[in-house]
């Protein structure tokens, strides 16, 4: 693609954007599609937008004269938003394919998938994942109700259990945020304890039930300062080191870091990268984990328990196979 093409298909972009117009290709329509007949699509959306999104995306919607005229439709918003079709790159919409000038080759070319009826995504008996944790749930029917809870600052009366298996309840509680753990496949929420003065952090499937339980602004504000001052206590700033020799992998060593907040700095000096991650007391382990996959790549260089654990793995891993 020429750098005209990129510029002008950028600010046709840039155009339906300010528009709020959202862009789908064949692809993603056909994966959304599957991924709507999974059965924790009736947890994700309410009835009403799943019906909506249903009718959307129905082969009969998408093909046919619908389509026809739809293409017709996205080829007059182009011209009227750029002014420059006729002479300048077209982005069809309609196909999924980018189109040069007249005369010329596409550029760049999207698969395309029918919008038919056998347009769906089946991958029975074709891909087979292995050696993966076990995945209990896709989309959580709490992760709606608490997302709610927490966007309208209101606190929540909470029956849970703990890990024996004994039931508890707090009548006052402050839901936080929601995370999803990449490693045990498990969302949990983030709340706070008036009562302890304590940061939780429970499983959605260990909560029996859940209600509102009405609070004042002040008593929000107040709750969520005491949530974040608790939660930078438990941070840590940890500074890693790449291995210059392999500051060209630095992409691959970025992207095993993806799930920590971090701060990429270059010294000109020494042409070496340090990355510097914020990491919360209960992610260390897993930071170790990432750490060891990359092997001799990386390098602790402040974060005195992580460099001591280091050094116990390589002492053992020593005294083992050493001679």
């Amino acid at each position: 693609m020429s750098l005209f093409e990129k510029i002008f298909n950028y600010q046709i972009m840039a155009r339906l954007d300010e528009s709020d117009v959202l862009l789908l290709t064949a692809h993603e329509r056909v994966w959304l599609r599957t991924m709507l007949a999974h059965p924790a699509a009736a947890d994700a959306f309410s009835p009403g937008t799943l019906v909506k999104l249903r009718q959307l995306l129905s082969p009969e919607t998408a093909g046919g004269e619908t389509s026809k005229a739809a293409g017709e439709v996205e080829h007059e918003t182009i011209n009227k938003v750029t002014g420059e079709a006729e002479q300048g790159t077209v982005t069809n919409m309609a196909e999924g394919t980018v189109c040069g000038t007249e005369g010329q080759e596409p550029s760049e070319t999207i698969s395309k998938v029918s919008y038919g009826a056998a347009s769906e995504l089946t991958m029975n008996g074709a891909i087979m994942e292995k050696a993966s944790s076990l995945e209990r749930h896709v989309y959580h029917p709490l992760i709606r109700p608490l997302r709610r809870l927490i966007a309208d600052r209101q606190g929540v009366d909470l029956a849970y259990h703990i890990r024996d298996g004994r039931a508890r309840r707090c009548t006052l509680g402050f839901p936080y945020r929601l995370e999803f753990s990449m490693v045990k496949r498990e969302w949990y929420l983030l709340w706070y304890n008036p009562r302890y003065k304590r940061m939780m952090s429970t499983k959605l499937r260990q909560i029996a039930s859940v209600q509102t339980v009405p609070l004042t602004e002040e008593a929000a504000g107040q709750y969520a300062a005491s949530m974040t001052a608790l939660l930078e206590a438990h941070k840590e700033i940890v500074e890693i080191e790449v291995v210059r020799m392999y500051n060209r992998e630095l992409s691959r060593i970025l992207y095993a870091f993806s799930c920590f907040e971090k701060k990429v700095e270059y010294d000109a000096e020494t042409s070496g990268y340090r990355i510097r991650l914020t990491v919360l007391s209960d992610e260390r382990e897993y930071l170790l984990s990432k750490i060891r996959f990359l092997g001799m790549r990386v390098r602790v260089v402040s974060g005195i328990h992580l460099q001591q654990r280091m050094y116990e793995t390589a002492t053992n891993a020593l005294a083992r196979y050493g001679e």
